[in-house]
């Protein structure tokens, strides 16, 4: 493209630069600054087979496929698929080692369930008991007496009255040795009824004073005999009442011992005799129990969780249980 452009006294003429030459210009310009990267001209922007540049679109596909190792990520981005892709295979993996433990964790327990089956068969379980007859060695006999007096004073002076007579019963029949108890103070009152009828109160008439007496003796026999001689007491004027005599076997710790060995051998007797029978032998204990101890009147089977210990009855019955497993061969 030509212009004319005035110079002084004359027309000068110029020529003006295209579009295309100015392109090739910026072109030539870039290529200094891409030596001066450390890359070769051919590298940054190609070259085709004539030597000549590519130019335009394929170009620039050309420079962004040799220089962006980011590009097929970028696509990714563009078509919609997310980049943690490769997060899903490590997910997979932790989901596989979890089941592969729990897989081996149950058949652990299958294994141990198995086990503990195996080796219950080759058990078998017994009770064995023991019983022994045994006579109390210890009586105990408690008694009661009381006074009644118009006042306290009184009341105390006819206990103590009393009580001379009833030590000197004991200790006529070799029982010098009894235990008394506090004495216990009662009021006697009577309801009264006033003149006009309308209200009734009530008044206080006397005391009672009564004391308790135990008796303790190892003479299991001739203890009880005395609650019919105490009818001497009443004729001497002493308001004596037999309550209670209870029976004491003192050595049944001990014997809780012995027997408890005794139930055992009994326990391992009867195993024996089973697994005989069904050809096989014991091997060792492996397990023992202790049952509760039963004490009843003589020849009495009656039983309970806590345990009898029965007092009313002289003669007794021990019963010891223990529940025992052995292994067979």
């Amino acid at each position: 493209m030509h212009s004319l452009e005035p110079s002084g006294g004359g027309v000068r003429v110029g020529v003006a630069p295209d579009s295309h030459s100015q392109s090739r210009s910026r072109r030539a310009l870039s290529w200094p600054l891409a030596a001066a990267n450390g890359s070769s001209v051919e590298a940054r922007f190609g070259r085709a087979v004539s030597g000549r540049p590519l130019g335009g679109v394929h170009g620039r596909e050309l420079i962004d496929k040799r220089t962006n190792p980011l590009d097929s990520v970028r696509r990714g981005r563009m078509h919609g698929r997310p980049a943690m892709e490769s997060s899903r295979p490590h997910l997979f993996g932790v989901l596989a080692g979890i089941f592969l433990a729990a897989g081996i964790a149950f058949a652990s327990l299958v294994l141990a369930g198995a086990w503990t089956r195996i080796s219950e068969s080759r058990l078998i379980s017994v009770t064995g008991s023991a019983r022994r007859n045994v006579l109390s060695d210890l009586v105990i006999w408690r008694s009661s007496y009381h006074v009644e007096a118009p006042t306290l004073l009184d009341a105390h002076k006819r206990l103590r009255e009393d009580f001379v007579k009833v030590q000197r019963f004991f200790t006529d029949r070799g029982l010098p040795e009894i235990a008394v108890g506090p004495v216990q103070i009662r009021e006697l009152t009577e309801r009264v009824t006033l003149r006009d009828g309308a209200e009734s109160t009530t008044r206080r008439v006397g005391y009672r004073l009564v004391q308790v007496v135990e008796v303790r003796s190892p003479e299991v026999n001739r203890v009880p005999g005395l609650a019919t001689e105490s009818a001497e007491l009443l004729e001497q004027g002493v308001t004596f009442v037999s309550e209670s005599v209870e029976f004491v076997y003192t050595k049944a710790g001990e014997a809780k011992v012995e027997m408890m060995a005794e139930a055992t051998r009994d326990a391992r007797a009867r195993a024996n005799q089973i697994a005989e029978n069904g050809g096989r032998a014991i091997r060792e204990l492996r397990d023992a129990r202790m049952g509760v101890i039963q004490i009843n009147p003589l020849h009495s089977t009656a039983t309970s969780w806590e345990g009898n210990n029965d007092t009313t009855a002289l003669e007794k019955t021990i019963t010891a249980t223990v529940s025992a497993s052995f292994s067979l061969r």
